[in-house]
């Protein structure tokens, strides 16, 4: 969900498509701080989406120009959404893109705040092309729900960012499970022993007509419907 300057909102109809096609039904919640409580009780799963960058005052960063920013409103609107879905619910999560990178803070992680001049100093190795775009393969491990539902530990994914998952400053109880050829982080999963759908990916797979990227929306929809008729109170599992 983006905001525009006159107060309006806006959702890239992909994810809502996607959504619907697996078979459930896309909500879309607007930014407003006092009803996270209540709105939360609608839904049985939510998709974190991308967007511009969150503000690296969330993660120790260095300042960026504000046209880099998401608007302030939404800013404030979506770390305090995600750490409250993180600790206070159970829902199933799938995250993408910028949407991966606000898994990553509201669990206590940080960020590789501009790839092409900041990832050489965290691994020693020139970055990949990671915007515009461009695609690349990834390696997904093995042992690993996002192995399970894509079934092929090499897939070719999209990119369209400048930012990811510091993989020195991983957030509480997520652990790596892909990774692009230059070492990116490109996907993380809940690590919390009782077991829990949240699968952050750096890639956009609203925007590919893959087989693979069906099956996340189908298997995060599957999740979502499975939450919805559980009779299992809404608990602390999977904390960050």
């Amino acid at each position: 969900m983006s905001l525009s300057i006159a107060g309006s909102f806006s959702l890239c109809d992909r994810y809502a498509e996607k959504i619907e096609k697996a078979g459930g039904v896309p909500l879309c919640l607007p930014p407003q701080m006092k009803s996270i409580k209540r709105a939360l009780a609608m839904f049985d799963g939510f998709l974190f989406i991308g967007g511009k960058d969150y503000h690296p005052k969330h993660y120790g960063g260095e300042e960026q120009p504000p046209d880099e920013l998401i608007e302030e409103r939404r800013d404030a609107f979506d770390i305090a959404l995600a750490r409250r879905i993180l600790r206070k619910t159970s829902l199933p999560v799938l995250a993408i893109c910028g949407g991966e990178q606000l898994l990553n803070i509201a669990c206590g992680g940080s960020l590789v705040q501009d790839i092409k001049a900041k990832w050489a100093s965290y691994s020693g190795t020139a970055p990949l092309e990671h915007q515009d775009g461009s695609q690349h393969s990834i390696t997904i491990a093995p042992d690993s729900t996002l192995f399970q539902i894509i079934g092929k530990r090499h897939i070719i994914t999209n990119s369209f960012h400048h930012q990811a998952i510091n993989p020195h400053g991983l957030g509480k109880e997520l652990r790596i499970v892909a990774t692009s050829d230059d070492g990116i982080v490109e996907a993380v999963e809940n690590t919390h022993p009782i077991k829990r759908f949240i699968i952050g990916l750096q890639w956009h797979p609203e925007r590919m007509e893959d087989k693979s990227s069906s099956r996340l929306f189908t298997s995060f929809v599957r999740a979502a419907r499975n939450f919805g008729s559980s009779k299992h109170p809404r608990g602390d599992s999977g904390r960050c």
